[in-house]
């Protein structure tokens, strides 16, 4: 399993769990009020920020611009989490409408990306197994060109 998968489905399920609380502060208000949307961001670009800049430690790659980029990501959605939080303690506000959308977004995101595996749609034919490239199909070709001459 690759290491970005896991960031990936980490990030998914926090998506996932975020809008479970959204919906449920606004179908149960006494026992989850303090959850609005500013908090669900808040704890969603939370979680992604802290997952991209450990993967950004973690990963053992050469390409240094790719971890900086990574760490840079991490930073600024812990930035943007700051401010949701700020948001959040400055104006809560409840809808029903909004969390069941969102729940429904994050549920298909999840499932879509668990159930793929993490793989890229554009994965190359060299990618699967049995194929040959181009020196081995020549050689092939050869072989049988070889083969009909007798």
């Amino acid at each position: 399993m690759k290491r970005d998968f896991c960031v990936h489905i980490i990030i998914l399920i926090a998506v996932l769990i975020g809008g479970m609380l959204w919906l449920l502060s606004t179908i149960y208000p006494d026992i989850f009020g303090w959850c609005s949307l500013s908090w669900a961001l808040a704890g969603i670009f939370f979680v992604a920020g802290v997952t991209y800049t450990v993967s950004a430690i973690a990963n053992k790659e050469k390409n240094v611009s790719l971890k900086k980029l990574r760490v840079y990501l991490g930073v600024g959605l812990l930035a943007v989490s700051v401010f949701c939080a700020i948001s959040a303690l400055m104006m809560p506000a409840n809808h029903i409408v909004w969390p069941i959308v969102a729940i429904a977004v994050a549920l298909a995101l999840v499932l879509g990306y668990a159930i793929t595996g993490g793989k890229r749609w554009d994965e190359g034919d060299n990618q699967k197994e049995g194929y040959k490239n181009y020196y081995e199909r020549k050689a092939e070709a050869e072989k049988d060109k070889k083969d009909d001459e007798q």
